[in-house]
């Protein structure tokens, strides 16, 4: 029960941070530069999470952020649990080995509570991935970034914080800028994982995203995501989506706030955010 509780805190942060994410955006950060504008001080944060986004922090750039969300909970024992919600938390860390190479990690604490049904919180499984910025046209913006990672079982599997299993992720996204203010990516990535039955190693997810510039500073976003698994055994698949707000304090300093919705695997509402500094 425990595990398949896992199960689902996978799904659920696979759909809303993905660290494995990755990787992923949840804390991945920017360069700091002497300007606001994106195309004069070149990569930025990183502001979607199931997508990658043409932002890298640049050669030996280092960006150090700290996230946390929270996604309501179901498994396929209980699909049906009322005020249950799994929850994440924890420091980010992306290093630029080239300018166009990224190595990421995750260190998180993480959680699970059931009204009436007990809860567990502690030090979840620790993250590593990379992306690689392989080709980008400086004219009309298109851009391709493969990304891979990897989560290491560095969690209590009996408390359920932990799937007890190597997991990975391996994606590609691509997307392109028009009128210099529209921002548009696809993802697709194969999520490696043990979601608790014997013919299930893995499941396919795929994901949109659009943003845009407001002005120099600020930005919305929008961005949806499909995965191929549903802990709901009436569903078919994880949808998810959610709207957000970033914003440049600085050139060092940025936050990214989102909130949405998801259902498959866990039915409500979900949000969170994260705040890096690029030193």
């Amino acid at each position: 029960m425990k595990k398949a509780m896992f199960g689902l805190a996978a799904v659920a942060l696979c759909a809303a941070m993905t660290s494995v994410g990755a990787e992923r955006a949840v804390w991945s950060y920017e360069n700091p530069m002497p300007v606001f504008n994106s195309k004069e001080r070149g990569d930025g944060p990183m502001r979607t999470i199931w997508t990658m986004e043409n932002r890298m922090p640049g050669t030996l750039g280092v960006e150090v952020g700290v996230g946390g969300m929270a996604a309501p909970m179901s498994t396929p024992d209980n699909p049906d649990a009322d005020d249950a919600n799994v929850w994440e938390a924890g420091l980010g860390l992306r290093v630029g080995l080239l300018e166009d190479f990224a190595l990421s990690a995750t260190i998180p604490a993480t959680g699970w509570k059931i009204d009436g049904g007990g809860s567990e919180s502690g030090f979840g499984d620790v993250g590593l991935g990379l992306q690689y910025r392989f080709w980008k046209d400086i004219f009309d913006y298109a851009w391709f970034i493969p990304h891979a990672a990897v989560t290491f079982p560095t969690g209590d599997e009996d408390k359920g914080l932990s799937s007890g299993d190597v997991e990975g992720r391996f994606g590609l996204s691509a997307g392109t800028t028009v009128g210099d203010v529209w921002h548009f990516a696809a993802d697709v990535s194969w999520v490696a994982k043990d979601f608790g039955e014997d013919e299930d190693d893995g499941a396919v997810q795929g994901s949109l995203s659009l943003i845009f510039d407001l002005d120099e500073q600020a930005s919305l976003l929008a961005e949806g995501s499909y995965l191929d698994y549903a802990a709901d055994p009436d569903e078919s698949g994880t949808v998810s989506g959610h709207i957000g707000l970033a914003y440049d304090f600085s050139t060092r300093l940025s936050l990214l706030m989102f909130v949405g919705a998801t259902t498959g695997s866990g039915d409500g509402a979900y949000g969170g955010g994260h705040l890096v500094f690029s030193l």
